[in-house]
């Protein structure tokens, strides 16, 4: 007799409704990389407690993409629940875009973001706390340094000609400051990406 593992539908947080609610603290992938998931991915979803005990509310847990729909993923159950009595390991999770907080990647995937790189961080941003508007991404031949530039986006031409206007950061403390960046820094040298306070998301400049 073959097994098949069960098809669940529990109930899951939606992760962009809770990113709209705090856009720029709670960090979850950008609409476009939500909306492109195949079949091998790993996503976090976060499964609302069906008997909340201890103040236990939520399980967030990894899943595995296992096959794509026109409207919907269904994926299969990569973690051992802790808290969910009526979910268990392999289990089949339908889910949607909104619902994914997290997608997991390698160094080798082009959404790698790697903690100890520094970037570079005009003192807008990191000393009077300007809101980070702009990121571009350079060559930069240091290998500590992931070639980000992280700007409040209104800096002028004088500005940016002085060095000491920029100070290195270590990508870990910039994601500490304002989380919603490791959404963001993804793509080759050349890229930009701009903050779109309507949708609450970084976004390719289309410039």
């Amino acid at each position: 007799m073959t097994w098949t593992p069960r098809r669940i539908r529990p109930v899951l947080l939606d992760a962009e409704a809770a990113h709209r609610e705090n856009a720029r603290t709670f960090s979850i992938p950008r609409r476009a990389v939500r909306e492109a998931l195949r079949p091998g991915d790993r996503v976090k979803l976060i499964f609302k407690v069906d008997q909340p005990k201890g103040g236990v509310e939520t399980e967030r847990m990894w899943v595995e993409v296992v096959e794509v729909a026109s409207d919907h993923y269904v994926g299969r159950l990569a973690d051992d629940p802790l808290a969910l009595t009526s979910l268990k390991l392999g289990d089949r999770i339908r889910f949607q875009p909104e619902h994914v907080a997290a997608r997991e990647a390698e160094p080798d995937d082009p959404l790698y973001t790697d903690d100890a790189a520094f970037a570079v961080v005009s003192r807008r941003v990191w000393d009077e706390n300007a809101w980070p508007g702009r990121l571009e991404r350079h060559t930069v031949p240091d290998p500590q340094f992931s070639g980000w530039f992280v700007l409040a986006g209104d800096e002028t031409e004088p500005y940016m000609a002085d060095p000491a206007n920029f100070q290195p950061v270590p990508q870990a403390a910039l994601f500490d400051k304002f989380r919603v960046i490791d959404s963001a820094l993804e793509g080759p040298v050349g890229t930009v990406m701009i903050w779109n306070e309507r949708e609450m998301e970084y976004q390719l400049d289309p410039g």
